[in-house]
């Protein structure tokens, strides 16, 4: 198989399970909205700011899945991710920080597998 056309499956792959477990976390949030409001107010937030994060993950995971939107979605994704490592260890859950972290080190493969190709040297 050809070296481009790996990287692009590859890059393929980690996109949808990224997008699968981002857009499941998302709907969660809209199907369970009084458990994620009793976790987001321990955590110091506003009830409704479950809606937002709900929204972006699964905004998210939807871009991530168009080609010519996906870093966008990337981008986004990777914004709630960080956010959410931060909560875990502002609140003192730091064996927590793991969920984020997977998620977000995928997308950064993904995104560096979809650079743009350089020219090559002379």
């Amino acid at each position: 198989m050809d070296k481009n056309k790996t990287v692009v499956i590859v890059g393929w792959i980690i996109r949808v399970l990224v997008a699968l477990q981002m857009g499941l976390a998302g709907l969660g949030k809209f199907t369970g909205p009084k458990m994620w409001t009793t976790k987001f107010v321990h955590y110091g937030y506003p009830e409704w700011f479950v809606t937002v994060i709900a929204t972006l993950e699964l905004g998210g995971a939807v871009l991530l899945l168009v080609p010519k939107l996906s870093k966008y979605g990337m981008m986004i994704l990777g914004v709630v991710l960080l956010g959410a490592g931060y909560t875990h260890l502002a609140n003192g859950e730091a064996g927590q920080i793991v969920r984020p972290l997977v998620p977000l080190a995928l997308l950064a493969v993904a995104y560096w597998l979809n650079r743009p190709a350089t020219p090559a040297a002379k």
